[in-house]
């Protein structure tokens, strides 16, 4: 039989295993599409909706008011009144947050003082609590340092000492300074958002699952069926057949690349900025070592559940550990040094680093090493392990 009509059946019986194509297709464009929904809602520095209740009514409160609403950092509503009503309607999603300015006391002497604030955050916000509190810290650190130059030039403006003056003069400086927000920058060469990083670890997740758990549960089949152990019997060499089968998932593999591309760059604006080339490059080499380590696990598995499960238990930490859904460098230093070098880390780790971040594929060379060596043990193992007769 010719090599293509081998490939031409190979790809017909894996287009026909519905199971398979659902890990290949549909599972991991649920999460492109889950993630694509969340980041399109959180675009924007917008926190969420905001509750303000000014209970102080006071010039200074009225300056605090409009400083928020101009930052547009939050949606500002003044439907509520009373806090506890505000927070049962921030309890049932209405709203994400409630702030309470209330009047404070006077100083001695009849000095301004900044006005009593509370934030009042919900649980179920936790990704977003943290930024909500810093910036309302910042606003009162700067209001407080404006509050303070302006009487500062009050007393400037007396017939007072010299070196009262110059003291006075130095402390309105180093207000001004320190009331001044700090310089941001993005660090890396293109504004790469979440959804980017999340985006890139989904299309290495997508290309594991598939190779792993389809070639995996596909073999077994065919052994427990005993497809395999008549192969022997025929003229066609094992060894074409399987070559067939790998082509088969490859072209898969690709098909499914595109089918990410288009939904998650086209559908949910996800970016890649540099090294298509490479992108393809890698799929095609991580396709090859999760085939590797579907067909080593084939060889212990007797019959397609126990493959399924197998693969699962496989692929699941994989996922995780692999650095999908967060960056593998925020993991401890120690923890970092030994899940770095499994599977599917470098293969995204080069992904984000070329395609994301500009670096050059020179400097992937080591984690791309660090691939073929799992390719070569894994395939090594599985030709020592696999038998195509043992039932």
């Amino acid at each position: 039989m010719k090599p293509a009509k081998i490939f031409a059946a190979s790809v017909k019986m894996v287009y026909r295993d519905r199971i398979a194509l659902f890990w290949a297709m549909a599972f991991p464009l649920m999460f492109v599409a889950l993630f694509g929904l969340f980041s399109m809602g959180m675009t924007g520095n917008n926190l969420g909706k905001l509750a303000y209740i000014d209970a102080a009514g006071d010039g200074l409160s009225a300056h605090f008011k409009q400083a928020v609403s101009d930052a547009g950092v939050f949606t500002l509503t003044e439907d509520y009144t009373d806090p506890e009503e505000a927070k049962e309607a921030m309890r049932n999603n209405k709203i994400n947050f409630v702030l309470v300015v209330e009047k404070a006391q006077d100083g001695e002497g009849g000095t301004a003082v900044f006005p009593d604030i509370t934030l009042y955050t919900d649980v179920k916000n936790q990704n977003i609590n943290a930024a909500a509190i810093s910036f309302f810290d910042s606003l009162k650190q700067q209001f407080y340092a404006a509050t303070m130059i302006a009487q500062i030039d009050y007393v400037l403006g007396l017939d007072i000492d010299p070196q009262a003056k110059q003291f006075y003069s130095g402390l309105k400086k180093a207000l001004q300074s320190a009331s001044q927000p700090i310089s941001h920058q993005e660090g890396g060469k293109n504004p790469v958002t979440y959804f980017d990083m999340v985006f890139v670890g989904l299309i290495c997740m997508g290309i594991m699952n598939y190779a792993v758990t389809g070639f995996a549960i596909n073999l077994a089949t065919m052994r427990e069926q005993k497809i395999l152990k008549r192969l022997l019997t025929t003229p066609l060499p094992i060894r074409r057949f399987m070559l067939g089968e790998v082509l088969a998932y490859l072209a898969l593999a690709f098909a499914q690349l595109g089918i990410m591309l288009a939904v998650g760059v086209g559908m949910f604006g996800a970016r890649i900025y540099a090294g298509w080339w490479f992108l393809f490059l890698l799929v095609f080499l991580g396709a090859l070592l999760f085939l590797s380590l579907g067909f080593f696990l084939a060889a212990f598995a007797r019959t397609a559940n126990a493959a399924a499960g197998m693969a699962n238990g496989i692929a699941i930490p994989l996922m995780f550990l692999g650095g999908v859904f967060f960056p593998l460098e925020v993991l401890p230093g120690p923890f970092y040094q030994v899940v770095r070098f499994l599977p599917l880390a470098p293969m995204i780790q080069s992904m984000r680093s070329v395609c994301l971040e500009g670096d050059p594929v020179s400097s992937q060379l080591p984690r791309l090493l660090i691939m073929l060596v799992w390719l070569v043990v894994v395939a090594a193992l599985g030709l020592v392990f696999f038998r195509f007769g043992e039932e």
